[in-house]
């Protein structure tokens, strides 16, 4: 019976491994499973996307097609295209503004609003600061807006 002994409890280790080992596979397929769901409804909602911009697209054409009956200009200025014009045009050195901007979030004080937002307070403006990228510039009074 003493020989017995030391044969059982390796055996119940090995039994306590295999069952570990049969948990952890099944926790892994239970992941490979909900993977699999999110691909799913991610492509979903990639179809809905492409309709509702199929949509919109056809909202946006009839606007400026009524604007131009109207006689009005129905073109939509983008902030990409005004930075450009103030580059290019007036001269602005956008480069500069952007160290400026680099400047003051080195030096002002953060102030963490979220888990991946922060707010930088400067001369009555908050730079709002959103995953590691400059989100916006407002005025500081409207940051609880």
């Amino acid at each position: 019976m003493a020989a017995d002994r030391p044969v059982a409890a390796p055996k119940i280790r090995l039994d306590r491994l295999r069952d570990r080992q049969r948990q952890q596979r099944r926790d892994h397929d239970d992941l490979k499973d909900e993977e699999q769901k999110l691909r799913a409804r991610r492509a979903q909602a990639g179809e809905k996307l492409n309709d509702t911009e199929q949509e919109l697209r056809a909202v946006r054409a009839e606007i400026r097609k009524r604007a131009e009956q109207n006689g009005e200009d129905p073109s939509e200025i983008t902030d990409h295209a005004l930075v450009r014009y103030l580059q290019l045009i007036k001269g602005v050195d956008v480069e500069a503004m952007r160290d400026e901007i680099q400047q003051i979030l080195k030096n002002q004080p953060r102030e963490d609003v979220g888990p991946s937002k922060s707010v930088y307070v400067f001369a009555g403006c908050a730079i709002v600061v959103r995953d590691g990228k400059v989100e916006t510039i407002i005025e500081a009074d409207r940051l609880g807006d």
